[in-house]
């Protein structure tokens, strides 16, 4: 049974078209990790990445945070202070993977649909964006970027997967949804279709 032709694509952002774990996501563990071990008498700062590291895999790296402060019975305001530093909208620069935007631009060529559903906090997803130069290729303006905040609106971005397919007006079966995460965009694109 051969799959149809694709003519439209659904990107995820982190890890999907740049590498986010090595170029942001370890030095804000290891940000996050200072103020929780400050605060936490009984936790080191390298305890503190290796929790992070070790329970964002099934929670995210928000809900990680959230419950080492709970575990730690750490103050509201040593959580808040915790996850300010870890989503710090001031991203250094980045740079994306070596073929992402040549793909992107002969895509663009090729007249398919693009959209890119990314989950995070939204001002520091923005921020990605600008520094990896794909505003030409996505944004809110144009109706092809859909901004997840799972600390806001829960883990599942598959709402706006569905969004952003149905910006594209394709049958579920000709869309091609690019991730990192099977549990997460991956599986919610079979889901759609």
């Amino acid at each position: 049974m051969s799959r149809p032709a694709t003519d439209g694509v659904i990107f995820d952002l982190d890890d999907t078209l740049f590498d986010c774990s090595g170029q942001l996501t370890a030095p804000a563990r290891r940000r996050a990790a200072a103020v929780l071990a400050r605060e936490a008498a009984t936790l080191s700062e390298a305890e503190a990445f290796r929790l992070q590291t070790e329970w964002s895999a099934k929670t995210g790296s928000t809900e990680a945070i959230r419950e080492i402060a709970r575990v730690h019975a750490l103050s509201e305001a040593a959580l808040n202070e915790a996850l300010a530093i870890y989503n710090t909208p001031d991203v250094p620069r980045i740079i994306p993977f070596p073929d992402a935007i040549s793909t992107l631009e002969a895509l663009k060529a090729a007249e398919l649909p693009l959209t890119l559903v990314t989950s995070g906090v939204p001002d520091r997803q923005l921020a990605k964006i600008d520094r990896l130069g794909m505003r030409p290729f996505f944004s809110t303006n144009s109706g092809n970027l859909y901004l997840h905040d799972p600390s806001a609106e829960g883990p599942s971005k598959a709402p706006y997967l569905r969004q952003a397919a149905g910006w594209m007006a394709l049958p579920h079966d000709r869309i091609a949804v690019v991730g990192d995460k099977p549990e997460s965009e991956i599986e919610a694109g079979n889901r759609l279709g």
